[in-house]
């Protein structure tokens, strides 16, 4: 199997996020699997400038930046994709969001009805092997809602090919010491997870239930989050 993370964080390896998506495959990988990151911090990915150029030359992008490369030396031949971001104004951040529109070279202009009677492009390149697991945090004591409009993104564009979320709540506690243990454990969650997702090609609704425990009680993570911020009443008006 080989295995991609997309690392859509702009904070690189110091993404908290990243860390869920490396214990996920950890528990996914076994010998002889291959594992390939993507760090879209550091790579040159343009937004799609919707031009249609690659439906008239085979599915090559016309934007020479390092998207081309990514998505025939990578993204195409992985077998399993782990879309690691936090989120960002209820949405992917930017860096990823470019990759994604990018993958539009993949698409033919014809625009059949799928089994749902919705309209969609057929694909142009072979990636019925691909699978996908999406893999985020956010800074909220709950993620609870907060994901509803980038999941119904993902299910549009990946359908039953979507396997996958693991999406946390808290995610800036996984940058303290301090809370190593309650963080240590929630990873072996995540790790539980990705060898269930190996053994069965998904997960169950308990283990789903289990990545969407807060780590801390909400009261206590708040406290902890508002302890370095300033907030309104200590701002000058203006």
């Amino acid at each position: 199997m080989k295995i991609l993370i997309l690392n859509g964080s702009p904070k690189g390896e110091r993404s908290a996020t990243l860390k869920l998506a490396r214990a996920f495959a950890e528990g996914v990988r076994r010998e002889g699997d291959e594992l390939d990151l993507i760090d879209l911090s550091k790579q040159n990915v343009s937004g799609c400038r919707g031009c249609f150029g690659c439906w008239a030359n085979g599915g090559t992008c016309v934007i020479r930046d390092d998207f081309p490369a990514l998505f025939k030396e990578h993204y195409l031949p992985a077998d399993l994709v782990l879309w690691s971001f936090p989120l960002y104004y209820f949405e992917m951040p930017s860096q990823l969001k470019a990759f994604l529109d990018r993958t539009f070279v993949n698409n033919w202009p014809d625009m059949p009805l799928d089994e749902n009677g919705m309209p969609t492009h057929p694909e142009r390149f072979n990636v019925s092997h691909m699978s996908h697991i999406i893999i985020s945090t956010c800074g909220f004591f709950t993620a609870e809602r907060l994901y509803d409009a980038v999941l119904a993104h993902f299910r549009i564009m990946f359908g039953d090919k979507l396997k996958g979320v693991v999406t946390c709540a808290q995610g800036g506690v996984f940058l303290s010491d301090t809370l190593k243990e309650l963080t240590d454990a929630y990873l072996e969650k995540v790790r539980a997870a990705g060898r269930e997702y190996r053994e069965t090609d998904g997960f169950s609704a308990a283990t789903q239930a289990a990545l969407m425990e807060p780590i801390l009680p909400g009261e206590v993570y708040m406290k902890v989050k508002h302890a370095g911020w300033k907030y309104k009443e200590d701002q000058p008006e203006g």
